[in-house]
């Protein structure tokens, strides 16, 4: 499961465990408003880009490469 949570102005996406509800990941999106997925969608692309659309448009997440 994902969420995305917004905490002291920054949104990120949170990774919760389905079974357990334990958290265990998280990801620092940013501060714009575009991270507000209200009930949005999350699509994986592959293992390293994530698709999600909100109410403020779509948005494309991608792993940096390393």
């Amino acid at each position: 499961m994902a969420l995305t949570p917004l905490e002291d102005g920054v949104y990120s996406l949170l990774h919760v465990d389905w079974a357990t509800g334990v958290e265990i990941g998280k990801v620092i999106l940013g501060k714009s408003p575009i991270f507000n997925t209200a009930g949005g969608f999350f699509i994986p692309i592959n293992e390293n880009t994530l698709y999600v659309n909100g109410i403020f448009g779509p948005v494309l997440i991608s792993k940096k490469a390393e």
